[in-house]
């Protein structure tokens, strides 16, 4: 990704995730550091100008630069309704422009993207989910999808779905080609979804059955 701001909260320039730099190695160094977080009673050390400069968000403009106690003493943040590990991933991805995504804190990593206004990490993060639908996963993916708004950078593609978009058609093809797919339809969670989904299955269903009538007219024309 270029430089230039992401729903009007990311500023700066640099490729990745519009970091000036890779601070990788800076990222909870206590020596260089002036702004401790903590999350899940467990402290996690910044720089207020690298937050300020990456592709991050409004959010962490508000806290560190409003006088209040905790965004000019050395007393640390508390980080609420996030775990460590997400927090520091996004973290990770501010000073880096990058961060792996495990499958496991996808679901809550996308939430505080949503929350930090990352739009691009949030991508990101429903590239792992989507990869990872499954039975199981499914109903909560939707109910993910339908906890979305943040709005696309001004610098995004006309052709890029909203994440929450991209979440539901990934679910409805995956319902599509389920081989669990009567047992689904047929769940009160489907029910709970329904305005969702069922549209986006119709086209899904449309699309799956002219892909086979155009592979048995091609084994047709073989024999």
């Amino acid at each position: 990704e270029g430089g230039g701001g992401e729903g009007g909260g990311e500023g700066g320039g640099g490729g990745g995730g519009g970091r000036l730099h890779d601070f990788s190695g800076y990222l909870d160094d206590v020596e260089t550091t002036d702004v401790t977080f903590r999350v899940e009673g467990r402290e996690l050390h910044a720089h207020r100008i690298v937050l300020l400069c990456s592709r991050a968000s409004d959010v962490f403009r508000a806290m560190l630069r409003h006088p209040m106690k905790e965004a000019t003493t050395s007393a640390a943040v508390e980080v609420e309704d996030l775990g460590y590990d997400v927090f520091r991933t996004l973290l990770t991805y501010l000073y880096t422009g990058d961060a792996e995504v495990p499958f496991h804190i996808a679901p809550a990593l996308l939430l505080a993207c949503e929350r930090y206004m990352v739009y691009s990490l949030q991508l990101r993060c429903v590239d792992v989910m989507v990869r990872h639908l499954s039975s199981e996963s499914l109903w909560e993916t939707l109910a993910h999808a339908g906890s979305l708004q943040l709005p696309a950078p001004p610098d995004t593609s006309p052709s890029q779905q909203p994440p929450a978009e991209i979440l539901r058609e990934a679910a409805a093809h995956f319902l599509c080609h389920a081989p669990a797919f009567a047992q689904l339809v047929g769940s009160d969670e489907f029910k709970d979804h329904a305005d969702d989904l069922v549209p986006r299955l119709h086209e899904a269903l449309l699309t799956r059955l002219a892909q086979l009538r155009e592979a048995w007219q091609q084994q047709q024309q073989q024999q």
